[in-house]
């Protein structure tokens, strides 16, 4: 039940996001997969600095994160 209903977000998130221009307005399936997003950049992070110890590495998401945000920003 729940992971059909995260398919049926991410596919409202999909349409959306080819739908709207930016700014889009914040709907359910845009909250997913922003939520999604920084959750994988969050364990690819984690996994950088602690699994691997290279804690310089770890940034290197972080500052894509940043990038695409401050980048669309207005």
């Amino acid at each position: 039940e729940a992971m059909r209903h995260f398919g049926e977000l991410f596919e409202a998130g999909q349409h959306d996001v080819r739908g709207y221009t930016i700014p889009a307005p914040l709907t359910d399936g845009i909250t997913f997969l922003l939520i999604g997003g920084v959750l994988v950049v969050g364990l690819v992070v984690d996994t950088l600095a602690v699994t691997f110890r290279a804690a310089s590495a770890a940034g290197l998401p972080l500052l894509a994160l940043y990038s695409v945000a401050t980048g669309i920003a207005e």
